[in-house]
């Protein structure tokens, strides 16, 4: 095989590791499909499909101001700032075919028609936290979406189910809303 021929088919091999393409090794649920990894320093990993325009420094931007807001909250409502867990998190974008699969996400079976994120805890790894966003035109729903999000994982990183006396879900809405009505003087 002549020298050029085989360069570019290594080239060609070799092209999605070059782009960044990758798979998250521990998180298995998403085995199946390719993302392209971007860091987000100590916050996260942030894992996207090709053509996203989700930006790593959105989520480390909106995670720094959500924990400010967390911070007041756990204050108003008396709860610990202890982290009883310290999990890796990744935040995966991906399409509303994923999040919505019933198969992929069994446990996610309440009353909702559509859903357009997902926090998991991943029992598997019990170093490992994931959440899955869908990307939208509206920065507000983006942020409205990581917010809620990271309500369940922090709810879960600082074991407060037994402070809080209610559902994650209760308290990622609470969260939720004491945020976007400081935030953006609306519910959203």
């Amino acid at each position: 095989m002549k020298k050029g021929v085989r360069n570019l088919l290594l080239f060609i091999l070799l092209l999605p590791i070059l782009l960044g393409s990758a798979t998250s090794a521990r998180y298995k649920t998403l085995a199946d499909q390719s993302f392209y990894v971007m860091e987000a320093s100590d916050v996260a990993t942030i894992y996207r499909p090709k053509g996203s325009t989700y930006k790593a420094d959105f989520v480390e931007a909106e995670y720094g101001l959500a924990e400010q807001y967390l911070e007041q909250f756990a204050h108003y409502n008396n709860l610990p700032m202890e982290r009883c867990k310290n999990s890796d998190l990744q935040v995966f974008v991906v399409g509303m075919d994923i999040v919505n699969d019933k198969e992929r996400y069994p446990y996610t079976t309440n009353n909702v028609s559509e859903r357009w994120a997902i926090y998991d805890p991943y029992p598997q790894d019990n170093n490992l936290s994931v959440i899955l966003l869908t990307e939208h035109t509206s920065t507000n729903v983006d942020t409205v979406l990581l917010v809620h999000e990271l309500g369940h994982y922090w709810f879960d990183e600082y074991c407060w189910s037994d402070d809080w006396k209610a559902s994650t879900e209760s308290f990622a809405m609470s969260f939720q809303d004491f945020y976007t009505l400081d935030r953006f003087n609306r519910r959203f």
